[in-house]
């Protein structure tokens, strides 16, 4: 996940479209998909919102000013065995940061509101798309098979594209770059390294179940 952020006006506008775009999309999810019992009801929900939390609490900062995490496998982890509404709460609420709460408090060294809606707007289509994906490709819920590894794996492909689009959208506006530019840089900096995290997503789940 990349986090980057401005009070420019253009950035402001994109912004509030996907904002927009989020709120309309996570009520469409939650009212069409249901949670899945793989996940273990809200105790397990609860349990996957807390180990994206410590996730989020340890960001890595690349060259370039681009913060990135690893809550990719546990959010990819959640989706998969509670479904997409799962994977947007787990996306949503794991990823809150005390330093967007030092923010809203108008803190030093906190994040700007706006900063944060688009991170977590950016996360939950990221999440929608991914639990969609995995919804499609296994109908019948999760089970810790090849077809279930190579779903996560797509799904993984799907949540980056997403994610990284966005955020790349974000650091072109800002920076006066083109989309394009910013885009590749991104991938050539942790494309692969995140890519490898889908099949760390399958393994948590399926020791989650067999657990």
């Amino acid at each position: 996940m990349t986090r980057l952020w401005s009070s420019g006006s253009r950035l402001r506008l994109l912004v509030a479209f996907v904002g927009v775009a989020a709120v309309f999309a996570c009520l469409a999810t939650i009212l069409l998909s249901p949670l899945r019992p793989e996940i273990g009801g809200y105790s397990g929900l609860a349990f996957w919102v807390a180990v994206v939390f410590l996730g989020a609490a340890a960001p890595v900062r690349m060259t370039g000013g681009a913060v990135v995490d690893v809550t990719i496998a546990p959010v990819l982890a959640a989706t998969a065995l509670g479904g997409p509404a799962a994977g947007v709460a787990v996306a949503l609420i794991g990823t809150i940061e005390l330093r967007e709460i030092r923010g809203l408090a108008g803190r030093p060294g906190g994040i700007p509101w706006y900063g944060s809606v688009f991170n977590h707007s950016a996360l939950s289509l990221s999440a929608i798309g991914a639990g969609w994906l995995l919804t499609i490709a296994t109908p019948g819920g999760f089970v810790a098979d090849a077809r279930s590894l190579a779903a996560v794996a797509v799904a993984g492909i799907g949540y980056f594209a997403v994610d990284n689009a966005l955020a790349a959208a974000a650091v072109a506006t800002r920076q006066g770059r083109p989309f394009a530019a910013v885009l590749t840089n991104n991938l050539r900096q942790f494309g692969v390294s995140l890519a490898g995290l889908a099949p760390l997503a399958w393994l948590m789940a399926a020791m989650y179940v067999v657990a």
